[in-house]
């Protein structure tokens, strides 16, 4: 049998390869973690910049449909602001949430209003609705003035007045 001494030996020759393994193991985990931590820190910074370089494009577009709406309201000023209207949903099909907002978003405050779930559907379907009716009026009143040209230039009472006058030349 052995002695105690060489029980003793072995015993440290099998704790310092333990020792060993366990250290091995983990410097393996400390490189694994270094690794997963350089790629989210690297992750993190593409995100920050991609929000530094996205983030005042998509203030101005809200912005500009901020500015839309009270132009719908101005008889001059309404087919510049369902323009406004119209391009801003345009950029968003084209362009998709970075740059642009969904409709109901622009107004602040918005983020408590689309927290309440259902409230944020009917917030965006409200706006959706009324500015497919604005586009309906818009395009009502472009056929008129089509039409009203159309009749001014067709009209022989408005031939005489032209001879008159002269303004048919300013309007054609």
């Amino acid at each position: 049998m052995n002695s105690i001494d060489e029980r003793l030996l072995a015993g440290a020759g099998a704790d310092k390869e333990r020792q060993e393994e366990m250290a091995y193991s983990d410097e393996l985990r400390q490189r694994q973690l270094a690794q997963t931590d350089r790629q989210r820190q690297a992750a993190d910074a593409k995100q920050n910049s991609e929000n530094n370089a996205v983030g005042p494009a998509k203030t101005g577009s809200k912005l500009l449909l901020r500015i839309a709406w009270p132009l719908m309201a101005g008889f001059i000023t309404f087919i510049p602001g369902v323009f406004l209207a119209d391009l801003h949903v345009f950029g968003r099909l084209v362009l998709g949430k970075k740059f642009f907002c969904d409709l109901g978003e622009e107004w602040p405050g918005s983020n408590m209003v689309n927290a309440m779930g259902p409230a944020k559907m009917i917030k965006g379907l409200g706006e959706k609705m009324a500015l497919a009716v604005a586009n309906l009026v818009a395009l009502f009143i472009v056929i008129a003035i089509i039409s009203l040209l159309a009749w001014m230039n067709d009209n022989l009472l408005f031939k005489v007045i032209d001879k008159a006058t002269g303004v048919g030349q300013w309007i054609f």
